[in-house]
């Protein structure tokens, strides 16, 4: 089936797309946005992530990623992470 074909089944509009998590057709800000902070590794502090049982943090300095380090606690590599964005 083509997207044309499986556009007009769906009845999608054309700044619409099919967000297959809810199974329903969105605007990709809206697919986005809904998919924000689902992943199980992610952490709720910005440049924080999960990397086995510790926090990895890192952060993007004039387009490069700078890793940070690992972290036994979450909050520590969220402090870490602010240290580095007040430094640059």
């Amino acid at each position: 089936m083509s997207l044309q074909t499986a556009a007009a089944f769906l009845g999608l509009t054309s700044d619409q797309q099919v967000d297959h998590r809810r199974l329903c057709a969105s605007s990709r800000a809206e697919i986005i946005h809904g998919n924000r902070g689902q992943a199980g590794h992610s952490s709720q502090f910005k440049g924080v992530s999960r990397a086995g049982r510790k926090w990895f943090a890192c952060i993007e300095i004039d387009g490069r990623t700078k890793s940070i380090g690992l972290f036994d606690r979450e909050r520590d590599a969220a402090k870490a992470y602010d240290r580095w964005a007040r430094r640059f």
